[in-house]
């Protein structure tokens, strides 16, 4: 394992993808299912919201941790 990469940070990791994963399936499931146009203008966005940060997340992740100097 990496020296940057503890043991803590990937459980934090992971749990943090687990909820981002709840809300995009509740969120598309609400979309699908919900009964009336009032939900649609409180579920539409939170889900594009969450399904676009994953990715900029990463992304940012990835930038930090090249431009961040190697600490062995």
């Amino acid at each position: 394992m990496p020296v940057y990469a503890q043991k803590e940070d990937f459980l934090r990791s992971d749990v943090d993808t687990l909820a981002w994963l709840t809300l995009q399936t509740v969120t598309g499931y609400l979309l699908l299912y919900a009964g009336d146009d009032g939900w649609w203008g409180v579920v539409s966005p939170s889900h594009w919201v969450a399904g676009l940060s994953l990715p900029l997340a990463y992304a940012g992740h990835r930038l930090i941790h090249r431009l961040r100097p190697n600490q062995a």
